[in-house]
């Protein structure tokens, strides 16, 4: 088959406008563009005032601010975690939060954190001094619910039993009453993987995900996305350091790496086919929009 290599490019992260919230840019990106790590939905809304979210766990929060400092962090409220707490309500203890899985372009996190344990208090349970028991919302359903002042990656044994649930926590307010500490508001961190933040950062690249969920990262710096559909546009000049690999030109136009081919096509998906021709069976297709 004969594929149209020099057409199958690939995205630049381009900032792209969100309302109230400004300019973004990688790794947060749109459902629309899907140029990213984590989607903002609302910012193609005309009222820029409108209420931007995010989706993940089945859940979704809303986008209060990001960080000033740290334009990968971004601060969300999880509005029925906020309901619970304000009502005392004993489901503010099991609102599991689980963040989007890692992947080679980076991991997520919420710090400051709390794992804390669902347990029948029927059992006796076997912890150090650091854990507290609350049994305020356990008195019909025989639970209690342990924690530990400090969170621990290698919880006792004895709670291996348990149920656990991940809770955003205030670090400035602790005691045994976990409503007193526990935030609807808080801070999720985009950790970038080594070879994103060297590809992003350090080369000025592109950071993607190939057919195979491999990273690879690309370098077409004359390249730019067009905001509205997310899709490539080819400039009038190319850099020298055009191929990833080698940074080989052919007759000015420079060599498109196979993986960079194939990310591109989505694996030479059929559904891009063109049509068949004299000399080859068919050709793909990018959305590819000449300046």
């Amino acid at each position: 088959m004969c594929f149209l290599s020099l057409l199958l490019l690939e995205i630049v992260h381009l900032p792209f406008d969100c309302g109230n919230l400004r300019k973004l840019s990688f790794p947060f990106t749109t459902p629309k563009h899907k140029c990213g790590m984590l989607a903002i939905r609302g910012c193609e809304d005309p009222n820029p005032n409108k209420t931007k979210t995010v989706q993940f766990s089945g859940k979704e929060f809303q986008v209060r601010r990001f960080d000033g400092l740290h334009r990968i962090r971004v601060i969300l409220r999880d509005r029925a975690l906020q309901n619970y707490l304000e009502n005392d309500d004993c489901h503010a203890l099991y609102c599991n939060i689980t963040l989007p899985p890692s992947s080679p372009l980076g991991s997520f996190h919420i710090l400051p954190n709390l794992t804390m344990y669902k347990c029948n208090s029927l059992h006796t349970y076997r912890v150090s001094k650091q854990f507290l028991k609350y049994t305020g919302c356990g008195k019909s359903t025989n639970e209690t619910i342990l924690f530990g002042k400090q969170d621990q990656d290698d919880p006792p044994l004895s709670l291996a039993i348990c149920s656990r649930v991940q809770l955003p926590v205030n670090k400035l307010a602790f005691s045994a009453d976990p409503f007193t500490f526990i935030a609807s508001e808080f801070p999720v961190s985009i950790q970038l993987s080594e070879d994103c933040f060297r590809c992003f950062d350090h080369n000025k690249g592109i950071c993607h995900l190939n057919s195979t969920e491999g990273f690879y990262c690309s370098k077409f710096k004359a390249l730019q996305a067009n905001t509205e559909t997310c899709q490539p546009t080819m400039s009038e000049s190319y850099p020298n350091d055009a191929d990833p690999d080698s940074g080989r030109r052919f007759f000015g136009v420079p060599i498109i790496s196979h993986m960079e081919l194939q990310g591109a096509a989505k694996n030479f998906d059929s559904s891009n086919k063109l049509g068949d021709g004299g000399f080859a069976s068919g050709s793909f297709k990018m959305g590819v929009k000449l300046q």
